[in-house]
């Protein structure tokens, strides 16, 4: 075996082992049960946080006619209200 293959045999080994450890860690680091654990919950609640502003942003016009439609006159503006006076 020359320089040349076993250096290229030295290379791949090192890169097996790091591959190895990296996959090792990986696994201790999802089975571990140490720490916070709420950080899914934190992360599926953004998650819909965002949603519902995306929803709001894109049909807002629809979204405030419905809601205006539901409430009493004169709700978001009492100068337009209809008095029974």
């Amino acid at each position: 075996m020359n320089k040349l293959q076993q250096l290229a045999l030295r290379t791949k080994v090192k890169a097996d082992l790091f591959i190895l450890s990296l996959n090792d860690k990986m696994n201790n680091a999802l089975k571990d049960e140490r720490g916070d654990t709420n950080w899914i919950s934190v992360i599926v609640l953004v998650a819909i946080a965002l949603v519902l502003a995306g929803a709001f942003i894109a049909f807002k016009d629809q979204i405030m006619d419905t809601v205006s439609n539901w409430l009493p006159d004169g709700y978001f503006n009492p100068d337009d209200a209809k008095t029974d006076l």
